[in-house]
Parts: structure tokens; sequence; C-alpha cells
């Protein structure tokens, strides 16, 4: 989570540099590459989190498993 939200507070700043440097009309091409990269770097993460998650399945259903079977008696 913490890294999604630094991602997102970099795209902001990407977006706010992007656009007062278009307006100075400066070289502005870093900034637009950033709003275009940062996006997908996100989507990267997620994938990577889903990918975990389902990796993980099995071994959380042993634990709940066991939980359970702990909580009868």
């Amino acid at each position: 989570m913490f890294f999604h939200f630094a991602i997102a507070a970099a795209f902001f700043v990407a977006l706010t540099v992007l656009y007062v440097n278009w307006q100075l009309e400066k070289d502005y091409t870093a900034a637009l590459y950033s709003v275009f990269v940062l996006p997908a770097l996100s989507g990267l993460l997620f994938l990577a989190g889903q990918y975990g998650k389902r990796k993980g399945h099995n071994q959380m259903l042993n634990l709940y498993k066991f939980l359970v079977k702990s909580l009868e008696g």
C-alpha cells in the first residue's frame, strides 16, 4: 500500500511539473515519460500482488483448516 501511495504522489508531482514546464515552454519530456511510466509501474505492482495472493492461497487454506481444527478442540 505504501508503494502505491508513493507512486501516486510521484505521479501528481510529475503531472504538475509537466504542466508547469509546458506552460513555460521548457523541455518536459522527462515529466511526460514519468506520467506514462508511473501508472504502468503501479499496475505491475498490482499484478505482482495478485500473483503472490494466488501463490499463497493453498497455504492460507491449510492455516485456516488448522485454526478451525484447533478451535474445535
